[in-house]
């Protein structure tokens, strides 16, 4: 597997090193994901940064790149976890970070049905004087939940600050079954 956007492809500079890359057309080598999903682009993924394999098989990836689906990364978009079975080789995407962030740290309880994933400091890039420029995180980003009630947001105010998320599922089932 290549992790990278599967619709575009980028030229190399020519310090990088060839092996295992796509040969370009005129070009020279260029780098472009060849990951294997459906629909096609839903498991574009970059710059894989964490990985752990759960007591299942399962391989989780946690990416950590620009996180603002900005450069090279336009089609890719910001941070995600992922999740692969390695014996159907099948990625699909776990869940999507927020702005300008790292997806860092995961571990599950022992039955799998609570896992615990860390977020790394949401909004990174933003001045002293504006720390929620890029991020309100934990905060919603928006001003209403979906019922309509007003949140107790301050934009501008809080700063967001690195989070531990649990995750469970409705059913309470095993997470990634």
């Amino acid at each position: 597997m290549l992790a990278g956007d599967t619709l575009t492809t980028k030229t190399l500079a020519a310090n990088y090193l060839t092996t295992n890359f796509v040969p370009g057309s005129g070009t020279g080598p260029v780098y472009q994901g060849d990951i294997v999903d459906f629909p096609g682009g839903s498991a574009d993924f970059g710059a894989p940064d964490g990985l752990w394999f759960d007591q299942f098989g399962r391989l989780w990836i946690q990416t950590d790149q620009i996180g603002d689906a900005s450069g090279d990364f336009n089609n890719v978009g910001a941070n995600v976890m992922m999740c692969a079975d390695p014996n159907t080789k099948e990625i699909r995407r776990f869940f999507t970070s927020p702005n300008k962030c790292e997806v860092t740290g995961v571990v599950n309880t022992p039955d799998g049905k609570a896992m615990f994933v860390g977020i790394q400091h949401p909004g990174e890039d933003s001045t002293a004087a504006s720390p929620s420029q890029f991020s309100n995180w934990p905060q919603s980003q928006f001003a209403t939940n979906s019922a309509g009630a007003p949140l107790p947001n301050t934009p501008g105010i809080s700063r967001p600050r690195s989070s531990l998320v649990v995750i469970t599922k409705d059913d309470g089932g095993v997470i990634g079954s």
